[in-house]
C-alpha cells in the first residue's frame, strides 16, 4: 500500500518521511530506492518519543480489537489510519483523527489520501484531538496527556506511583536462545507474534515460572513467527515444542516437522473456543459481530479452522480450565491437560504495593464507592449491556455511587443521566493496571451465557482479587467456581444486578475481611510462585 501511494504521487517522498517500527523488519526500499527509517526493539520511553513526532500512522490490526498504537499515536496528535474488522467499523468517537478503513487496496488508497489530507491541515487535526480525544473526558483529576491515570481522588486514595513500562519479552533472539539453554530439559514456547494477551499469559508467564532461580533442571524460552529463518536451531537445541494458539501455516507446520524429525514432543497451548468450527456462529453471536459484513464467516472459520490444524498436529493439548478441556478432548481425542491462567512476577509486585496501602489505609476512602467495568476490547459490549441497566438504577439509588469504565465501552441511554458520575479510562499496560484495579472497590465481570463464555479464565477475577478489589460476576463455569458468594466476591444471575450491587453496598462493613479472603485465594491459586508442578505435569515432566 506504501509503494502504491508513493507510485501515484499520493505520498511525495520529498514531504514525507517514513518510519516502519515493530520487530522484525525486512529491508525494505520503496519508489525509485528510498530507504525508510526501521525502528526495532524500542523501550517504553523511547516509543513514547518516537510516536510524539509523528503526524500520520498507517496501523492494521486484523481483529475487533483496534490495539493500542491507533490510540496511542491519536493521544499524542497523529493522524492514524486503521481497518475495520468485525464490530471495529467506526473509532471516531474516540478520536476524528482516526480513520477506519476497508481493507481493500482502493479503500486504503482513498484512506490515505484523507489521512495526508488531515495531517496537513494542522488547525482541524489539532481541534480533533483537543475535543474529541477521551482523556478530556477523564473528569477526576486525570490530564489528557498523562499516560497514566491519577487515581487519588477515586474511593481508594492510592499514591503507589506508575511504574515505568517495556514489554520484557522484547529480547533479541540470541538472548531467547541463551535462556532456553541454561538447563538440561529445555522447552520452546511459540507464538505468532508478542503480545499483552495471549502470549503473556500462556508462553511469557509459563517460561518466568521455569526459569525460577533454584536447583530446577528445567528451561524455557519463546519464539515467534519472525524467527523462522533459526527454526533449525530451535528444534535442535529444545527437547519440546509448545505452540500457544497459532494459526496453521506452512510455517508453522515447517517447525512441528523439524521437531517431528527429531522425535521431539509437540504440544498445543489454547486458552479460548476457537478451534471448532461448529462454535463458530457462536463465538460470532456472542462477540457481537456483524453477521452482514463481506467476508466475515470466511474471516472466522479460516481462523477457527486453521487453529483447529496446528492441534491436530500434535501430541496433546493444555488449556486454562476444565469446561475448555473437555471441548478439546471431544474434538481432537488428545489427551488434555490444564495450567490456569495466572499472574507474573511484575503485576504481583505491584500489586503487593497497592494491597499494602489499603491496609495502612484500614480501606478507608473519600465516602465514594466505585464500580470498575474493564473491557478489553470492543467485543464486551454484550457483556457490558447485561448490568448497565442495573447501574442506572442503582445509581439512581445511591447518590454515592460512582462508575468507572476502561477501554473501548460506550454508555447506552440509561447512564446519560449520570455522565457527572462517570469517569473513562484509557487503556493500561498490564503492570499499571493493577493500579487502577485497586482503586475501584468493585469489578464488574458480566459474561452472556454460552459454551464461549464458560470457557473464559478467571483472570479478570484474580487480577483484582490480588489488589484487594472484589468482584461482582456472573456465574459462568469458571468464575461460580473461583467466586464463594458473599465470602471473597459475588455473583449474580442476568436478572440480579442490581439486587446483588445493593447487597454489596450494603455490606462494605465485611468488605476488609472479604478482599483479605480474596487475595489470599488468587495468590494461592494463581500467583506463579505456585505454578511449577502443574506446568511440568502438563508438559510430562517429572515434578
Amino acid at each position: 500500500m506504501i509503494e502504491r501511494a508513493i507510485d501515484e504521487g499520493v505520498l511525495d517522498l520529498d514531504r514525507w518521511d517514513i518510519f516502519l517500527v515493530g520487530n522484525g523488519i525486512p529491508n525494505l526500499s520503496f519508489g525509485d530506492g528510498y530507504v525508510p527509517k526501521r525502528c526495532e526493539g524500542l523501550d517504553w520511553k523511547a516509543y513514547a518519543e518516537l510516536v510524539g513526532t509523528i503526524d500520520l500512522a498507517l496501523s492494521l490490526m486484523y481483529t475487533p480489537h483496534p490495539s493500542y498504537p491507533p490510540f496511542d499515536l491519536a493521544a499524542s496528535g497523529a493522524v492514524v489510519v486503521t481497518n475495520r474488522f468485525g464490530i471495529k467499523q467506526d473509532l471516531s468517537a474516540y478520536s476524528q483523527n482516526i480513520i477506519c478503513s476497508d481493507l481493500d487496496s482502493d479503500s486504503l488508497l482513498e484512506s490515505m489520501k484523507a489521512g495526508i489530507a488531515l495531517a496537513e491541515d494542522e488547525e482541524t487535526r489539532r481541534r480533533n484531538c483537543q475535543c474529541q480525544w477521551p482523556g478530556q473526558e477523564l473528569d477526576r483529576g486525570v490530564r489528557a496527556s498523562s499516560p497514566f491515570p491519577d487515581v487519588r481522588s477515586l474511593m481508594f486514595s492510592l499514591r503507589t506511583p506508575p511504574v515505568p513500562y517495556a514489554d520484557p519479552w522484547l529480547q533479541p533472539l540470541s538472548a531467547r536462545l541463551s535462556m532456553m539453554c541454561r538447563r538440561s530439559t529445555r522447552v520452546a514456547y511459540f507464538y505468532e507474534e508478542p503480545n499483552n494477551s495471549t502470549f503473556r499469559y500462556r508462553a511469557y508467564n509459563m517460561a518466568q515460572v521455569l526459569n525460577e532461580p533454584g536447583d530446577g533442571k528445567v528451561s524455557a524460552s519463546y519464539f515467534f513467527l519472525s524467527d523462522a529463518d533459526r527454526f533449525d536451531e530451535i528444534a535442535d537445541a529444545a527437547d519440546m515444542l509448545v505452540i500457544c494458539r497459532s494459526r496453521y501455516c506452512h510455517q508453522v507446520s515447517g517447525l512441528v516437522a523439524k521437531f517431528r524429525a527429531r522425535r521431539k514432543r509437540v504440544l498445543f497451548d489454547i486458552d479460548d473456543l476457537v478451534f471448532n468450527t461448529d462454535y463458530a456462529h457462536l463465538v460470532v453471536a456472542t462477540l457481537g459481530l456483524d453477521v452482514r459484513q463481506k467476508g466475515l464467516w470466511d474471516d472466522w472459520f479460516a481462523m477457527i479452522s486453521r487453529m483447529g490444524q496446528t492441534l491436530k498436529l500434535c501430541d496433546g493439548a493444555i488449556t486454562t480450565n476444565d469446561f475448555l478441556a473437555q471441548k478439546l478432548a471431544d474434538y481432537s481425542g488428545l489427551p488434555v491437560s490444564v495450567v490456569p491462567n495466572f499472574m507474573n512476577r511484575e503485576q504481583l509486585a505491584v500489586a503487593a504495593a497497592v494491597f499494602a496501602e489499603k491496609e495502612r489505609a484500614r480501606f478507608q476512602g473519600n465516602g465514594k464507592t466505585t464500580l470498575g467495568y474493564f473491557s478489553g476490547s470492543p467485543s464486551h459490549r454484550l457483556d457490558y449491556a447485561i448490568v448497565e441497566p442495573a447501574l442506572a438504577e442503582v445509581m439512581a439509588l445511591r447518590p454515592d455511587v460512582e462508575v468507572m469504565v476502561v477501554g473501548y465501552i460506550d454508555h447506552g441511554p440509561a447512564m446519560r443521566g449520570f455522565s457527572d458520575r462517570i469517569s473513562r479510562q484509557p487503556f493500561h499496560d498490564y503492570v499499571n493496571l493493577q493500579r487502577l484495579l485497586g482503586s475501584v472497590e468493585f469489578n464488574l465481570m458480566p459474561l452472556q451465557s454460552n459454551a464461549f463464555t464458560d470457557c473464559k479464565s478467571e483472570l479478570k477475577y484474580f487480577e483484582a482479587a490480588s489488589v484487594g478489589t472484589l468482584s461482582i460476576a456472573s456465574p459462568s463455569y469458571t468464575y461460580r467456581r473461583a467466586i464463594r458468594d458473599g465470602e471473597n466476591g459475588y455473583l449474580s444471575k442476568a436478572h440480579e444486578w442490581a439486587q446483588v450491587i445493593v447487597r454489596a453496598l450494603d455490606n462494605l462493613n465485611v468488605y476488609e475481611d472479604m478482599a483479605r479472603a480474596a487475595r489470599e485465594d488468587a495468590l494461592f491459586n494463581f500467583g506463579w510462585q505456585n505454578q511449577t508442578r502443574r506446568i511440568l505435569e502438563a508438559l510430562g515432566l517429572p515434578s
